[in-house]
């Protein structure tokens, strides 16, 4: 088939669950994608590992951020 080519997504990413099957349905259908601006390519198992890595970082990153704001705005009410 062939591939596919993004730029700096992998900090975009905000479920893991959902990117990691999204990557290996595409996979399996014979689509690997390249994240350039990190240098990860879903085609070798290192860089899905990789992947899989960054982008729980990148949930837990954003899950902090909501619950910060959350508590920011229960504390601007009290």
């Amino acid at each position: 088939m062939g591939d596919y080519s993004l730029k700096g997504a992998v900090f975009e990413i905000r479920n893991a669950t959902d990117t990691l099957n999204a990557v290996r349905m595409l996979k399996g259908m014979g689509i690997g994608i390249i994240f350039e601006k990190e240098g990860f390519d879903t085609r070798k198992a290192t860089d899905e590992f990789l992947l899989t890595i960054f982008s729980g970082l990148a949930q837990a990153e954003s899950e902090s951020i909501s619950a910060n704001i959350k508590r920011g705005k229960e504390w601007s009410a009290a």
